[in-house]
């Protein structure tokens, strides 16, 4: 169990984890809260502010049809918040199956389970996710092989004999 105020000590040494949680929870925040609040429709349009550049009435600017980019931009971030939520899950769960099985089976099957993870990481993610992109599939095909090669080698360093 950890003690009270790890966390608070641990962001106080690392600046950039504090600004990246910072950042991360204001986009979040946004884009789960204000389209409830705002209550714009992000398929509005109004051919009268075609294009228009970023300002107070229209902080992003608005696209060719008139549409404020803000809001559609929003609306956005909660479907993609919503694919991160299923997709992370699922990918964290295959790896931990596959890297459990190849760290207490080991041998062969180790062997084999490791050359398949060797092929999906060999892909870079820019491929990959154009790939996926292409064929209109979640962008999640090689996210589960981080969790694997984590479990895999603790498990290894729990398994080995000691000395």
């Amino acid at each position: 169990m950890s003690r009270p105020g790890t966390a608070l000590r641990f962001a106080a040494h690392m600046p950039g984890f504090s600004i990246g949680l910072a950042l991360c929870s204001i986009i979040t925040l946004n884009a789960l809260l204000l389209p409830s609040l705002i209550h714009l429709d992000p398929a509005e349009t109004s051919l009268m502010d075609v294009l228009l550049e970023p300002s107070l009435g229209h902080p992003f600017g608005t696209d060719d049809l008139g549409r404020d980019v803000l809001v559609r931009t929003l609306f956005g971030l909660r479907s993609s918040w919503a694919a991160a939520l299923a997709v992370i899950p699922v990918a964290a769960a295959i790896g931990t199956v596959v890297g459990m099985a190849a760290a207490w089976l080991g041998g062969w099957i180790d062997t084999i389970l490791m050359r398949i993870v060797d092929v999906f990481l060999s892909f870079s993610r820019c491929s990959n996710m154009t790939a996926s992109c292409s064929t209109k599939r979640k962008p999640s095909c090689a996210m589960w092989t981080r969790p694997l090669r984590a479990l895999r080698s603790s498990q290894r360093m729990c398994m080995r004999p000691r000395a």
